[in-house]
């Protein structure tokens, strides 16, 4: 679900809570498209619930990694 979204810091906090907090990511990148995050444990439903925000086009998992594209 695109859409704009402003605030960037409420848009992290809600990815976070999403892959259950800041303690199941590993590692973290990004580039001018997606924030990559490695997980300790990977949640099918934190891919939904991550896709549906705002300013997210969509979720990617790939290589163990889960891709936000915005």
């Amino acid at each position: 679900m695109s859409g704009k979204v402003r605030d960037y810091s409420k848009l992290a906090k809600d990815i976070l809570e999403a892959v259950v907090g800041e303690e199941n990511v590993i590692g973290a990148t990004r580039c001018a498209t997606r924030l990559r995050l490695v997980l300790k444990r990977s949640n099918s439903k934190a891919k939904e619930k991550v896709a549906s925000m705002p300013g997210v086009i969509t979720v990617v998992e790939n290589s163990d990694q889960f891709q936000v594209v915005r």
